[in-house]
């Protein structure tokens, strides 16, 4: 992104337990005994922080027939056990977000960290090592 104009949040929702480690460039994701790993790539300057799940100032209001467990909802209807992911960049800041999920699994599995390439040149075989 170059020049955004005003400050610019990532956001995942989840139900997994979040911590944080490496001065909160990762966020360990644990739900049901399944684990993941979300690592910054860039930029340097990012890190991860933990939100509620609702609506932010500006957001779409939802829509009146909106409804969670048989109940309409004007606002935010309640998200039990849901957390938010978030990355936020200042205005102005020039950034590609890079952002790797690794689910961990049992037993001996490497993981690669696949090389960086610009999205006007991915091709099939462009993120191979």
């Amino acid at each position: 992104m170059t020049g955004a104009g005003a400050e610019v949040q990532w956001r995942m929702q989840t139900n997994a337990t979040i911590t944080f480690g490496e001065n909160n460039k990762v966020a360990n994701l644990e739900l049901g005994g399944q684990k993941l790993a979300a690592r910054i790539l860039s930029p340097d300057s990012a890190t991860f922080a933990e939100a509620d799940p609702v609506k932010l100032p500006g957001d779409p209001a939802s829509p009146p027939e909106a409804s969670y467990e048989g109940k309409t909802y004007d606002g935010n209807p309640p998200h039990n056990n849901t957390r938010v992911l978030t990355i936020t960049m200042p205005s102005g800041t020039d950034f590609s977000l890079q952002v790797l999920f690794n689910p961990e699994y049992s037993g001996d599995a490497s993981l690669i960290t696949p090389s960086t390439v610009p999205v006007t040149d991915w091709s099939r075989t462009s993120h191979n090592n």
